[in-house]
């Protein structure tokens, strides 16, 4: 990671983590308009996270790793193993 930070959506570990929250949810067989319905949101919120025009805060992504039934720390540490070489 450089050492001054850049703007972190634009980023390959940002990247990184908008291609492993999509594979989470494909991996649970779940289409953006299910996922959508079960965080009471349309299906275009979750293609703009996923294809990076919305940002996901910590806790929009706490909530949804919980909703999903997916540990958040275990996704962090999957994201972590992929990005420690960028």
């Amino acid at each position: 990671m450089d050492a001054i930070l850049k703007k972190s959506i634009y980023s390959e570990e940002y990247n990184a983590f908008r291609v492993l929250l999509r594979e989470t949810r494909e991996s649970l067989n779940l289409s953006q308009v299910e996922l959508g319905k079960m965080l009471g949101k349309h299906q275009p919120f979750i293609a703009r996270l996923e294809s990076g025009q919305r940002r996901l805060d910590v806790v929009e992504f706490m909530c949804m790793m919980r909703i999903m039934g997916v540990s958040s720390v275990d996704l962090l540490r999957k994201l972590d193993e992929r990005t420690s070489s960028l």
